[in-house]
């Protein structure tokens, strides 16, 4: 699952577990939630690939996400699902969704008002994908970017949006105001002690889809900025895991002539036991506009981040064994001083506290107050 899927699943799942009455119309499958239990059934459906979503985006001048995900038998169930279930409110996933929802004759069977998760502040990553992806990306966020030129600030104005920082909830607000929220990323927080240190190595992690072209570009960095430097490292090796789902041949490469060790599409235990025998998760991006699952997922296994300035943002109030800093020197002394000290001292619990803050289940009743409110704003006008 992406970032987006694992937010709303973390979100939705948990709130229909705990006895609330949720739907919820994934990409092939509906799950309905009635008293706590679970009712399945799927669908035939597939989203678009990347290149016929990137071919559709040019030829239509659409959002790519759109054009990934709405698909006519999606929208089918959709409807099926509105019409029979009359929901008091409707959260989707994107903005590109969102419209392609008010602009079908779907969006008549929205009883409230609309509400969206944005994830991330659109015409950041998309401007990212049009400066640093390959000729096919760049010219796809390009038409993305003219397609939110076009569109965005009156989509704005007619749903309310979830953002997950202030930061992008600001970024939105500079184009227009807008009806919105600010619901952090949750994470779910394992009960788990720190790991005693097998080695005097340093184990540096990093996490995320490993196709994805914003961390392919992370783990580029590392290599030519911040690896050399912290090779240096004076308590032993320098070991680096890189764990995630669907890795390029790329990223397979860059593992293989470095010596990193790859762990491609692991279990949830497999990923919480490679967490607890990190040190440091690192986080070096030269840009970032996805990073608050990995963040969370960190804190929740109490393993402090070496990260980049960009990566940093307000609501972020951390330890000192977090740091954000773009200087590989600095990266190298932060290792010197607290390697493993984090992991015998109360940062570890620490950091464990922060994230249970925003455990998914800890939060249900500020999601759905909140989701609330918005539909009932909506709708009223």
């Amino acid at each position: 699952m992406n970032g987006a899927d694992i937010l709303i699943e973390g979100r939705w799942v948990t709130a229909g577990r705990a006895g609330y009455p949720v739907i919820i119309v994934g990409q092939s499958e509906v799950i309905q939630f009635v008293d706590g239990s679970e009712i399945a059934r799927s669908f035939s459906n597939r989203c678009r690939t990347k290149y016929a979503a990137g071919f559709r985006t040019l030829i239509f001048r659409s959002h790519y996400l759109l054009e990934k995900f709405w698909t006519k038998t999606y929208a089918s169930q959709l409807r099926s699902v509105l019409f029979a279930n009359k929901p008091d409110c409707v959260v989707v996933n994107y903005l590109g969704i969102a419209y392609a929802l008010q602009k079908s004759e779907i969006g008549r069977l929205i009883r409230s008002g609309l509400v969206v998760e944005t994830h991330n502040f659109d015409p950041q990553w998309f401007a990212n994908i049009a400066s640093r992806g390959g000729f096919f990306a760049r010219i796809v966020g390009r038409a993305t970017l003219q397609w939110l030129d076009n569109h965005l600030v009156d989509l704005l104005r007619n749903v309310s949006c979830i953002h997950v920082t202030q930061s992008d909830r600001a970024a939105y607000a500079r184009m227009c105001t807008h009806e919105s929220t600010v619901l952090q990323v949750g994470v779910d927080v394992p009960a788990v002690a720190p790991a005693a240190p097998k080695s005097s190595d340093v184990v540096l992690t990093f996490l995320g889809s490993l196709s994805v072209q914003m961390n392919i570009d992370a783990l580029l960095l590392f290599e030519s900025k911040y690896l050399p430097d912290l090779r240096l490292y004076r308590g032993g090796a320098v070991v680096v895991k890189v764990v995630g789902s669907n890795p390029s041949s790329d990223v397979m490469k860059l593992c293989s002539r470095n010596g990193w060790n790859l762990y491609a599409d692991v279990s949830d235990q497999e990923l919480s036991d490679h967490l607890l025998d990190s040190d440091f998760l690192i986080m070096p991006f030269a840009y970032s506009a996805g990073a608050k699952l990995k963040i969370a997922k960190a804190l929740a296994h109490g393993l402090p981040l070496l990260a980049t300035e960009c990566v940093n943002h307000d609501e972020l109030k951390l330890p000192t064994s977090c740091l954000f800093d773009d200087s590989p020197a600095r990266w190298l002394s932060h290792v010197n001083a607290f390697r493993r000290s984090v992991r015998a001292s109360d940062d570890f619990e620490t950091l464990r506290r922060i994230a249970m803050r925003s455990s998914w289940s800890e939060m249900v009743p500020e999601v759905l107050d909140a989701v609330s409110s918005a539909c009932q704003a909506k709708g009223a006008e």
